[in-house]
């Protein structure tokens, strides 16, 4: 089974819409009332084990297939855009990107894809070694970011802009 949440409805639509191109599933999509948020899912074991092979996983233990992305610019790029649009926030008052996450070792993968684009980001340990936060900030990071990642998420666009 695919599973996929999110409180927002585009990023919902837009992963409906990559299953079908990409797997010829449709998804079953249902509003969680409970938790205020969208699940998607569909079965395919093809699909699930392609996944897992380009490095999906739980929380604790998902990867990034970097070789599967090729050095190629645009994959990385759309890449960053999903996953930041999905997992980051925007804090306006330090003016910074940021993205919390118990897997210290896919947040090296994200930040290697950042510096392949030439943001410097840092990754600090925080809740005593059980989170990490990687952190993008400094201007010209900021800006390397929105113009070559950016987000898809109205709010979280509206924030980067008024941080720069």
């Amino acid at each position: 089974m695919i599973e996929y949440t999110n409180k927002n409805r585009i990023l919902i639509e837009e992963f409906v819409s990559d299953a079908k191109c990409a797997y010829n599933a449709s998804p079953t999509v249902i509003w969680r009332k409970n938790k205020y948020s969208y699940i998607a899912r569909f079965k395919s074991r093809y699909a699930f084990h392609r996944l897992t092979r380009l490095g999906a996983g739980s929380s604790k233990n998902w990867r990034i297939s970097i070789k599967t992305l090729n050095d190629n610019e645009l994959l990385v790029t759309n890449w960053l855009r999903a996953f930041f649009d999905d997992e980051a926030y925007v804090d306006t008052s330090t003016k910074r990107i940021a993205v919390t996450s118990v897997n210290l070792r896919g947040l090296k993968d994200v930040s290697t894809l950042l510096e392949f684009i030439g943001i410097k980001p840092c990754i600090y340990e925080i809740i005593h070694g059980k989170a990490y936060r990687l952190v993008i900030s400094k201007k010209q990071n900021l800006l390397k970011y929105a113009e070559k990642v950016g987000f898809k998420v109205r709010a979280k666009s509206m924030k980067l802009s008024s941080i720069l």
